[in-house]
């Protein structure tokens, strides 16, 4: 548990540059510690590393490939489950997704989304 004086981490994993940027700049605003990552393989290894210390993590549902999900999420979670996912997309809806990836998503974001919502979902998490 995180004593009041550390910053909740974030990893957000967006290709978007301008919403990566954008969102990493609000949410440091907000006091929260933020890694951000444009390649999904990166953004793995670092929380391979890191898990432990990953308080939630922003993750685009398409990165790459139209089904990227089907890889991302099962691969964070093989790594730990305890993480809350926030799944993020502009082009897919909750519902586009097969239920056994639904399920391991805790939180979805449907964009474009006002960072006011991301930031009480962060709240509410943390």
């Amino acid at each position: 548990m995180l004593n009041k004086q550390e910053k909740q981490l974030i990893m957000v994993v967006e290709n978007n540059e301008q919403i990566l940027f954008l969102t990493k700049e609000i949410l440091e605003m907000n006091h929260y510690q933020v890694e951000t990552f444009q390649d999904f393989l990166i953004a793995l290894d670092y929380y391979k590393a890191n898990y432990t210390k990953v308080t939630a993590l922003l993750l685009d549902m398409q990165l790459e490939n139209k089904n990227d999900y089907l890889i991302t999420i099962p691969s964070f979670l093989d790594i730990s489950q305890n993480v809350p996912i926030i799944g993020m997309s502009g082009e897919i809806t909750l519902k586009d997704i097969p239920e056994p990836i639904r399920l391991k998503i805790t939180h979805f974001l449907r964009k474009p989304f006002e960072m006011k919502q991301l930031l009480d979902l962060l709240a509410r998490i943390g």
